[in-house]
């Protein structure tokens, strides 16, 4: 489970998605992870935009679009208890991971 921030133009990094449960990490290209339908709302709106991500504050930032956002039957181990509750599979495409935040 893990929390996705987007970075706002003051460089405050701002939730809109919490949790989320990635099945891939976004160094892969493609970041896919599901979150719960209710909890979906701040990625809605960034359809198709280029924002700047933060998956994990240890981790470094990544640029990426959103690509796809679909309701799925949801596959990911810490939901097994939660299966009825609508869930999303969510993919980011990821044009580059910001070498400089890494530690």
């Amino acid at each position: 489970m893990s929390c996705l921030s987007v970075f706002a133009l003051e460089g405050l990094a701002i939730v809109c998605a919490n949790p989320v449960f990635p099945i891939s990490e976004p160094d892969a290209g493609i970041l896919v992870f599901e979150v719960f339908d209710q909890d979906s709302t701040g990625l809605r709106r960034r359809l198709g935009q280029i924002e700047q991500y933060v998956l994990d504050p240890r981790k470094p930032a990544f640029w990426g679009r959103v690509t796809r956002i679909e309701p799925c039957q949801s596959t990911h181990p810490g939901l097994s208890l939660l299966r009825h509750k609508p869930t999303l599979r969510v993919e980011i495409t990821v044009h580059n991971v910001d070498q400089s935040t890494k530690n």
